[in-house]
């Protein structure tokens, strides 16, 4: 069975979180936070049923000097991918670089944000993070995974590979089908790397040389696209503190009101 490794800052099973870490994780990443980490756990509960112990997964994988993390990371004799999970649903286009959605009109339209953009910049960012560190690596696959079988999605020649949710089966399938890359012990010295980078960059003494090239533009968190990613925790903490303080007084003037009428 596939390897994971968990990086969540609240874990969760496919459709389950407990209440408590449901409305923390809202409170600080917004709204849209928790469908997106369910299509996450779902997409790696298809996977840990159909990859082996050769593979591992690093759920949130967060690396220096990039502000956000990526949602999956998947390695193992194939080589690896960079994985952004959606639970969107519609009619959208990915087509080169551009991420499109069909409106009220029937018209495509720029959608935001752009994940075909984003899911390249991240695989980007490791393939920077892992060539810096003294590793001519094969190119990081990105791979844009759908797991909501209500969206449909026109690609046309997108930088990046679109799986829909029927197709994520024959996705493991060819992952292990793949011509091999990677030892095994290439594999656990590049985890090793990814999940703890600063204590291995220290061993092959390439750590401070790599913090400041990490500094470029290149990096992930330099993408325009990353920053419309950003959440605005405050003011999302103060929207959603406003709406539980509303219905906090709600309820506080109906418990009043049936008092007076029964006393």
């Amino acid at each position: 069975m596939m390897k994971i490794i968990d990086h969540s800052p609240y874990p969760s099973t496919p459709g389950w979180m407990s209440m408590r870490d449901r409305i923390l994780g809202t409170l600080k990443f917004g709204f849209s936070w928790y469908a997106e980490v369910d299509a996450q756990a779902k997409a790696v509960e298809i996977l840990r049923k159909q990859l082996d112990n050769k593979f591992t997964l690093i759920r949130n994988l967060a690396l220096p000097n990039l502000e956000i993390p990526i949602p999956l990371f998947l390695i193992g004799p194939h080589g690896a991918q960079a994985i952004h999970v959606t639970p969107l649903k519609g009619i959208y286009r990915a087509k080169g670089d551009a991420w499109s959605v069909v409106d009220s009109r029937r018209q495509y339209r720029p959608a935001k944000p752009n994940l075909v953009t984003a899911t390249g910049w991240m695989a980007k960012a490791a393939q920077d993070f892992l060539n810096g560190r003294g590793y001519s690596y094969p190119q990081i696959e990105a791979v844009l995974l759908c797991t909501d079988p209500g969206i449909h999605v026109e690609t046309v020649r997108p930088i990046v590979r679109v799986v829909l949710s029927d197709a994520i089966d024959r996705f493991a399938g060819s992952l292990r089908q793949a011509n091999i890359t990677l030892s095994t012990h290439e594999i656990d010295e590049i985890t090793d790397l990814l999940v703890n980078p600063q204590a291995a960059a220290g061993e092959r003494g390439l750590y401070d040389s790599v913090s400041t090239a990490s500094q470029k533009p290149s990096g992930l968190a330099q993408s325009p696209v990353v920053q419309k990613l950003r959440t605005d925790l405050t003011r999302q903490q103060l929207i959603i503190l406003g709406i539980l303080a509303v219905l906090f007084i709600l309820v506080l003037i109906g418990l009043i009101v049936l008092a007076l009428r029964f006393a």
